[in-house]
């Protein structure tokens, strides 16, 4: 099938739990212009204590080069520091990225994240962290990784008031770049259109647990797909 857009997040590739087979299954099925790897791609941690999943990941990245002429990665929490040591895995005709802004067809704008900051907005309205120590941690993730880790850990007790509130910091978020949202992080897929205000909430869901994936069809569509 040949669609505008793949978007894939959370594979957690390098993990045990990472699913490789079924990933290639997936990407038999897409070609198209753009692919946007919307963080948590790479298990770095993981891929570190075994890299017997590196020629796999390798497979897997050159179907992304085969299949796609665009290809945007966005970092994510489990890959911090990974872009610098690109040793393990060939990044070639890979753009790096931010968050990053998509022009839809149809003339929808919207913020592409991988969402593992806004666990820090969450601490902050429950006052978990004051907003000072909310921005050190955002300015220099990887020195602060044992206090991030430890704010997620609260800030993710009671499942489903976190999915709430993370919907609810996306939407805060993307609103000051008056655009819709796509995201991932929480493993939680979803799309969710306020009627008030017109905002959309877009997660992909992960590939870890729940093989999720979102694509954007050549009419400007977006649709969220499982993969058996």
């Amino acid at each position: 099938m040949i669609v505008k857009s793949l978007f894939l997040s959370d594979l957690h590739l390098g993990s045990p739990l990472s699913k490789p087979l079924k990933i290639i299954s997936m990407l038999n099925k897409y070609e198209g212009e753009n692919l946007f790897l919307v963080g948590d791609i790479i298990d770095i941690k993981d891929l570190k204590k075994d890299f017997s999943h590196g020629e796999m990941i390798n497979v897997i990245f050159n179907m992304f080069r085969l299949k796609f002429d665009k290809i945007y990665y966005i970092e994510g929490n489990h890959e911090r520091g990974f872009f610098s040591k690109s040793k393990y895995v060939n990044l070639d005709k890979i753009q790096l990225s931010g968050d990053y802004i998509v022009h839809n067809i149809n003339g929808d704008d919207y913020v592409v994240t991988h969402g593992h900051l806004l666990d820090l907005d969450i601490a902050v309205c429950r006052g978990i962290i004051p907003l000072f120590m909310a921005n050190i941690i955002k300015d220099d993730l990887n020195n602060n990784e044992e206090i991030f880790a430890s704010v997620c850990k609260k800030v993710r007790e009671g499942r489903e008031n976190y999915l709430n509130s993370y919907r609810t910091s996306a939407m805060n978020y993307s609103n000051m770049f008056k655009k819709k949202i796509i995201c991932g992080h929480s493993h939680s897929q979803q799309i969710y259109k306020c009627n008030n205000s017109g905002n959309e909430y877009y997660n992909i869901g992960d590939f870890k647990h729940n093989s999720t994936y979102m694509i954007e069809t050549k009419e400007g569509s977006l649709e969220l797909k499982y993969e058996l």
